[in-house]
């Protein structure tokens, strides 16, 4: 069957019984996954040699022929390699010495559609100098010309031009199953030719929607479940870097949950950013859990924390929804002084 190994993860066979006919030898029929053979399981204490490969043959019920098929013999398990694979919803027939001994039907469960799991950020309102967002799916996708997939519709139905920033190497996980799409970076930053000719991408007050055509399809050829929309808002430009100062911290002993002054990149904080450390400077092992909306993440230790003071170090490239990461705001002038780190430390005590 063509194509049949682009969806061998999710194929579920079944040897279905079509005839009550008397097997003179007892057997389990099992069908190869690439559909390739079907093999014939006898009982382990048979050892199957070349005459009892001999009496079995395949056929297509209906058929008067046998179907041609190389018989390999492997202890009590007798494989029938046809030249061609095996169809579904086929009644395929099991004789021995000419009579009808099983038969059997290949069922395939068709591939569900894959589907749009969320657009990051989460939130309806947006800031007009948003840099990127993250289309996350159930399903590794097909990658290559995926742009052709989204558009960015003005709030009069018209697809807007230039929004999105075409890129000749596209931005996926390693499973496909996200992708990261950027808002043209030469139009967000002011004072670029970009900006100053086209303007802002997105403008504050109006009300936008990032269409996904349900003609994407999976890496298995499967188109989307259907077209997805995503409406914002966009509100007024955020021009201030995260502060971790600002953070709330609420440090208990089986948990500290980590408050941000305003919402952050979701993909970034859940990319090993943040390390808790106890005032030995020994890391605490565990696990962060992220919220959806960015707004917070809560780190749950292995082990129940001690009343003691830790340390908290958060990597600086950890950036918001436009880009400011916690040294500088994307849209600093290249010659403005700032004293850059590599990471923030912030100090708590569990009581």
């Amino acid at each position: 069957m063509p194509g049949i190994l682009m969806i061998l993860g999710i194929l579920f066979f079944s040897c279905q019984q079509q005839s009550k006919a008397q097997k003179t030898v007892d057997f389990k029929i099992n069908i190869d996954p690439d559909l390739k053979s079907v093999s014939l399981e006898f009982d382990p204490k048979i050892i199957v040699d070349q005459s009892l490969a001999a009496s079995f043959d395949l056929r297509v019920k209906g058929q008067v022929r046998n179907v041609i098929t190389k018989k390999v013999v492997d202890g009590s398990t007798l494989k029938l390699v046809p030249p061609v694979r095996l169809s579904r919803d086929v009644v395929y027939e099991i004789y021995r010495k000419g009579v009808l001994a099983d038969t059997f039907i290949i069922n395939i469960k068709p591939e569900t559609s894959p589907e749009i799991v969320d657009i990051f950020p989460i939130a309806d309102t947006l800031p007009e100098n948003l840099l990127k967002i993250y289309i996350s799916f159930n399903s590794p996708m097909q990658t290559g010309n995926v742009m052709q997939y989204i558009r960015v519709i003005g709030g009069q139905g018209d697809t807007l031009e230039d929004v999105l920033l075409e890129m000749n190497e596209e931005l996926w996980n390693e499973e496909r199953t996200r992708l990261t799409v950027w808002l043209h970076p030469g139009r967000v930053k002011r004072g670029l030719i970009p900006n100053e000719k086209s303007g802002n991408p997105l403008e504050e007050g109006k009300t936008y929607s990032i269409h996904i055509s349900g003609e994407w399809k999976s890496q298995s050829g499967v188109h989307l479940s259907s077209s997805f929309e995503k409406r914002i808002f966009v509100g007024p430009r955020d021009e201030a870097s995260p502060n971790p100062e600002n953070w709330k911290i609420n440090a208990q002993k089986d948990r500290i949950i980590i408050q941000f002054d305003e919402p952050l990149d979701y993909v970034l904080l859940n990319d090993n950013l943040f390390a808790i450390y106890d005032d030995h400077h020994k890391v605490i092992q565990g696990k962060f859990d992220v919220e959806r909306s960015g707004q917070s993440i809560t780190f749950i230790p292995d082990q129940e924390m001690r009343q003691d003071k830790y340390l908290m170090e958060v990597y600086s490239i950890l950036e918001d929804f436009v880009g400011n990461n916690l040294n500088h705001e994307f849209d600093r002038r290249v010659d403005r002084g700032n004293v850059e780190t590599k990471v923030k430390v912030l100090k708590f005590v569990v009581e």
